[in-house]
């Protein structure tokens, strides 16, 4: 049996070849897609926050911005609160981009789980899911260090 640590990165690995496969044809990888979901469940928000959010740091930040603006997906203008902050915000193609980058990501997930049964599929879902709340929960625990 090979180690969990092991098997989590090959399933990762496949999972996000299918993905980036599928989000290329749209011009747009997969952190780029990370941003446009961010902004269009959160509403505007600054850089800085979807940093945060996304894991990624200031610099690698402003060049996604930077990549999503050029592509007219988003628009990014001063904090009238912080003027040393930016706001960013989907564009109506921004939004429908991410529309059909959705549908792309299910299409991916739907190819790398193609080897699971749909109880399999379900089960596996559900147990990252829960997972993944345990490290939010943690996460949320910790001291800000801001």
């Amino acid at each position: 049996m090979e180690r969990l640590s092991f098997l989590l990165k090959q399933a990762f690995a496949l999972m996000d070849e299918a993905t980036e496969r599928e989000l290329a044809q749209l011009s747009v990888n997969g952190r780029e897609f990370a941003v446009l979901t961010l902004v269009d469940a959160e509403g505007a928000a600054s850089q800085q926050r979807l940093a945060g959010r996304i894991g990624v740091d200031r610099t690698t930040m402003v060049a996604l911005i930077d990549a999503l603006e050029e592509k007219r997906l988003v628009t990014r203008r001063r904090d009238p609160n912080d003027r040393r902050a930016y706001i960013v915000e989907a564009t109506p193609a921004g939004r429908k981009t991410l529309q059909r980058a959705l549908k792309a990501v299910e299409l991916a997930e739907r190819q790398a789980l193609a080897p699971l049964t749909a109880s399999e599929s379900t089960a596996l879902k559900q147990a990252l899911q829960r997972l993944a709340e345990a490290a939010l929960a943690r996460d949320a625990k910790q001291p800000d260090h801001d």
